[in-house]
């Protein structure tokens, strides 16, 4: 299921107003055991809001199961993926997003920590383990736009139940606009001077 989220990503992007809103650390712990945020299959997407300049995270808990020995074989159980939006707005660009999941699984688990732009055929896609921090742009850095993020189970050399609390952290700074070049302090008088030959010149002929 992860891996096959970017053929849903030009689907059309849920209308909230916390499109305008910027994220509010204080309100995100709200991911309850059987998920407020819906999985890939859903087809709309909660957007909780624009990142603003600094750093902000995101909380949230997953629960699954690995059932198979394969790809996706991890992606069952009570909660075990999470899907959001969020906006990086005009005059600003996300310079970076970790996220470490802190929790239990069988050996050999790794979940999927995928983001996409929405509208677009950008995508930048990570396995991760558990209980380690893992940066997830790869040294990128993301501009405007509105972007998916997933997380979830993924594979396992194991089968068994896994879960855990996710830490997902973001930096936004704004764009770097050139400052205006001053003038030179003699630029004035240089003119000046100028313009008194052209004055004086004129006057001979």
């Amino acid at each position: 299921m992860m891996k096959f989220l970017a053929a849903t990503v030009a689907a059309t992007v849920l209308a909230t107003s916390a499109m305008a809103t910027p994220i509010n650390p204080d309100v995100l712990e709200r991911n309850a055991r059987g998920g407020d945020y819906p999985e890939s299959s859903a087809g709309a997407f909660p957007n909780i809001g624009v990142g603003a300049i600094g750093q902000t995270s995101v909380v949230g808990d997953l629960v699954g199961e690995c059932v198979a020995l394969q790809t996706d074989g991890c992606d069952s159980g009570n909660d075990p993926e999470d899907v959001f939006e969020f906006e990086i707005g005009a005059g600003t660009k996300l310079t970076g997003l970790s996220i470490i999941v802190e929790g239990s699984g069988p050996s050999g688990f790794l979940l999927a920590a995928d983001i996409f732009q929405i509208g677009t055929s950008f995508e930048i896609i990570n396995d991760i383990s558990l209980n380690t921090t893992v940066g997830l742009l790869g040294g990128q850095m993301l501009g405007q736009g509105t972007y998916r993020f997933v997380v979830g189970g993924f594979i396992s050399t194991e089968l068994g139940d896994w879960g855990g609390d996710y830490r997902l952290t973001g930096t936004v700074a704004a764009l770097n606009v050139p400052e205006p070049v001053p003038l030179p302090a003699s630029l004035p008088l240089l003119l000046a001077g100028i313009g008194g030959l052209a004055y004086l010149r004129r006057h001979r002929t």
